[in-house]
């Protein structure tokens, strides 16, 4: 929660459940994990610093088998609030999202998972005049996708399907924000 605007900062979380539940992601600075989840799958990718090590780490997570579960009644609060794009966030974003993508995901649905995405960073980069940093993290993206292929490790298909039913990025809910209609699936 952004201590100033008592808002979630994470708007594709469900704000009106009151029981956990299964989800998709976790919130870097509010995440509790179990000392066995480390030692089956790793610490958090070191090819990922900030923005976006959640999606690999919950990736990998479901992939093994643990279910990761959002609880609404636990609040984080941090001190500086996240919610503002701003440049460093836009270059990280458009680079280290897709690079998930390619790294886990089959390739049509990292294709179309990638192109939504970029479609909606790019907006997003116009409206708040970080295109700069944009085309930084396109080229960044560009330059590291051949190595980041060499590394790519799919996860299960069941897992591919439940993630990315959920997961904001797809164009199905791309279209669904441009409209003002977006909701997520919740179970």
């Amino acid at each position: 929660i952004d201590p100033f605007s008592r808002q979630s900062e994470y708007k594709y979380l469900p704000q009106d459940k009151k029981k956990s539940m299964s989800w998709i992601d976790f919130i870097g600075s509010g995440g509790i994990f179990k000392k066995s989840l480390f030692e089956e799958i790793g610490y958090f990718n070191g090819d990922i610093f900030i923005y976006g090590h959640e999606v690999d780490f919950s990736l990998r997570t479901l992939n093994a088998g643990y279910s990761i579960r959002y609880v609404p009644n636990i609040k984080i609060f941090r001190t500086v609030s996240q919610t503002k794009m701003n440049a460093f966030r836009m270059s990280l974003g458009a680079s280290n999202f897709p690079k998930i993508f390619w790294r886990y995901l089959s390739f049509p649905l990292a294709l179309q998972l990638t192109v939504s995405m970029l479609i909606e960073y790019f907006i997003i980069a116009v409206m708040t005049h970080t295109l700069t940093a944009y085309i930084v993290g396109i080229r960044t993206l560009i330059h590291d996708f051949r190595d980041n292929l060499k590394k790519r490790t799919p996860i299960r298909r069941d897992i591919q399907i439940y993630w990315s039913s959920q997961y904001p990025f797809t164009l199905a809910n791309f279209i669904r924000r441009l409209l003002g209609r977006y909701s997520v699936n919740y179970n």
